[in-house]
């Protein structure tokens, strides 16, 4: 496997970790630590919101403040 490679199943459980957190304190330190971590981007809606019940899913994009929409600097 390449290091790229490597680095992109990191990132992915990484993601996979803080994004399954439960409960409202769970979800605020994720938020928190994204912030920390992309200083300069923000966080918008990209599409819909839909919901089940008493659960709402929806999916959301980085945008730079300074420059608009684009990836986050890749993981060191």
């Amino acid at each position: 496997m390449t290091t790229a490679a490597h680095r992109h199943d990191a990132v992915v459980a990484r993601c996979f970790e803080a994004w399954n957190a439960v409960g409202h304190e769970a979800v605020t330190a994720v938020i928190t630590a994204t912030h920390e971590r992309f200083p300069g981007f923000v966080f918008r809606l990209a599409g819909s919101v839909d919901g089940h019940h008493d659960t709402a899913r929806f999916s959301q994009e980085p945008v730079n403040r300074a420059d608009g929409p684009a990836p986050p600097p890749a993981p060191t």
